[in-house]
């Protein structure tokens, strides 16, 4: 393993789990929980800021601000935002731009930073250098991966099983002749993992093919939340995949299904999910979309 001193942390050139790090479970606790501030758009901030108020109450709360902003981001968020940070950046999915957080399990974190080229060409790759920003200022062990990934790719149990969407791990715009085999190496040198289980496409409304949790997510080691099928043939294609497919250690997965929300007659295109959720330190953030299956 080498180190190259970097200024405010180091760049690691080598694999992430050599030095016993891995990918944990969404569930984990968290030091902090980084949200990126929505630029010139005020519904977008009004919603984060409500994400901000609710996560606050459990855990500290880090705001990726443009430069010049930070003055307007502190009046809404007051308080809520306990550390307001100026770096350039574009989208407000930070989890598809911004670093993997990894830890080894005896206090120690590190990261990975994924290769961001605009989710395979289909948006905008200004972000491309954010998780290198953003490590710098977090002060965070940084590795630089070799594969062009974003970090809603995959989720997983933090016992070395992993969900992850193939049709962003092989997107032909991102990673074109990666194999199954390629990527399970990277997978266990980078994340930790010892098993994939590969969910074939993305929600209908994702138009960036990119998010795995509006489709499937671990709710705990061996049990999986996912969305209900109903008459979708991708959907029920992954339902039937999950049915059948065990964890590392050869447990069958429990499905806990959640109904699609509804919105008019074109539910599905709709980018919209419950198992989209957030898990902060000792609490649960669940998206509404003010219909009746909310509740």
């Amino acid at each position: 393993m080498t180190q190259i001193d970097s200024g405010k942390f180091s760049v690691s050139v080598g694999v992430p789990n050599s030095d016993a790090f891995y990918l944990p479970a969404d569930v984990c606790r968290h030091t902090r929980l980084w949200l990126p501030w929505p630029r010139e758009n005020s519904s977008l901030q009004a919603a984060v800021t409500s994400v901000i108020r609710a996560a606050a109450e459990f855990e500290p709360v880090s705001i990726l601000a443009a430069p010049g902003s930070a003055a307007d981001v502190a009046a809404a968020c007051g308080r809520d935002a306990r550390e307001i940070v100026s770096l350039v950046h574009l989208s407000p999915r930070l989890r598809d731009t911004g670093p993997t957080f990894l830890v080894d399990g005896k206090g120690g974190s590190a990261a990975v930073d994924w290769r961001f080229n605009g989710w395979g060409g289909r948006g905008d790759p200004s972000d491309a250098s954010l998780a290198h920003a953003l490590l710098g200022a977090a002060e965070v062990r940084r590795f630089r991966a070799p594969l062009t990934l974003e970090g809603s790719n995959f989720v997983g149990d933090g016992r070395g099983t992993l969900l992850a969407l193939a049709s962003a791990v092989f997107d032909k715009g991102s990673n074109p002749a990666l194999t199954q085999i390629e990527a399970l190496g990277f997978f266990q040198g980078w994340l930790g993992t010892e098993q994939v289980i590969w969910l074939p496409g993305s929600h209908p409304g994702d138009r960036l093919n990119t998010g795995i949790s509006t489709l499937a997510t671990f709710i705990a080691p061996g049990r999986v939340a996912i969305t209900h099928p109903g008459d979708n043939a991708l959907l029920a294609q992954i339902s039937e995949r999950l049915q059948h497919a065990q964890d590392w250690s050869g447990k069958t997965l429990e499905l806990i299904r959640f109904p699609a929300p509804t919105k008019g007659r074109g539910t599905l295109r709709h980018f919209l999910s419950y198992t989209n959720y957030l898990p902060v330190n000792g609490g649960l953030l669940v998206p509404a979309f003010d219909t009746p299956r909310d509740a």
